[in-house]
């Protein structure tokens, strides 16, 4: 579903202490709730701001290297970077953010198509997504598509589907395959926190691990939010000297009035 709501042009307002946001004038319900979330301060560190986000519903890519393109899924109901497979990765480099440190990462993973999860069901094979931050990773599991089948997130041996949004499963479909309607796609809300302080580069890597054709499973990404806690001083927002300007030319002409006043009484 779309939203009437600007999300980037919000964020944007969120990040006046030097974020970069991207994305266009729609989203999705999820960064929706991202947004919110941030105008509530619900779930980040205090004192931490937006250093990029990205929605691609605006068609942007940026920051963004490697494989994966913006995809419409068959519902259209939002876009997303993918479709990664077969060992594909999708690369975020944000540079020059050493004055942000307890840096967190937060997004939507979409699981779609046959997706065998820890290859113990019909066949094939484990099918794993994996994200690492400056080499570090972050996770790396598997995950299925079909509910009778299982995956190690959140933890060894749960059913596909598990940990999703059950809000939102089959949102992106239907994704049929082989005459089965058993596929269905699901939505992951995902998030790391201190995943790296006070480093001038920060390459965030998406990786889709599985073990068939792209065409036959595959992961995306979406609402990619990434924050930090500024450790030195930071800029006030562009408008507040126009705010300051304008309070000052109220004052010069209070005091024009006053005297006018007075000047006629005498």
């Amino acid at each position: 579903m779309k939203s009437a709501f600007n999300i980037p042009r919000m964020l944007a307002a969120l990040a006046g202490a030097g974020g970069l946001v991207v994305g266009g004038p729609q989203t999705n319900a999820k960064a929706l709730a991202v947004a919110a979330t941030l105008c509530l301060g619900a779930t980040l560190p205090v004192g931490a701001a937006p250093i990029y986000s990205n929605d691609f519903e605006g068609g942007s890519t940026a920051n963004f290297s490697g494989d994966g393109t913006i995809q419409t899924p068959p519902s259209g109901v939002t876009h997303f970077l993918g479709y990664l497979a077969n060992g594909g990765a999708a690369v975020l480099t944000l540079n020059g953010i050493s004055a942000y440190s307890n840096i967190g990462l937060s997004f939507d993973l979409y699981t779609v198509r046959t997706l065998d999860g820890d290859g113990k069901g019909f066949c094939c094979g484990p099918d794993n997504f994996m994200v690492t931050a400056n080499a570090t990773t972050l996770m790396d599991t598997t995950f299925a598509t079909r509910p009778d089948w299982t995956q190690d997130y959140p933890v060894a041996g749960s059913a596909g589907g598990t940990g999703s949004d059950s809000l939102l499963t089959g949102q992106l479909g239907p994704y049929v395959f082989f005459g089965s309607e058993n596929y269905t796609d699901y939505t992951y809300h995902l998030s790391f926190t201190n995943i790296a302080s006070n480093v001038n580069t920060l390459t965030i890597t998406f990786f889709g691990n599985t073990t068939q054709s792209i065409d036959d499973e595959a992961f995306g990404i979406d609402n990619i939010l990434v924050t930090g806690t500024a450790t030195n001083e930071v800029p006030l927002p562009a408008a507040l000297p126009l705010f300051a300007t304008g309070l000052g030319l109220i004052g010069i002409i209070a005091r024009r009035r006053r005297r006018r006043k007075a000047e006629t009484v005498v």
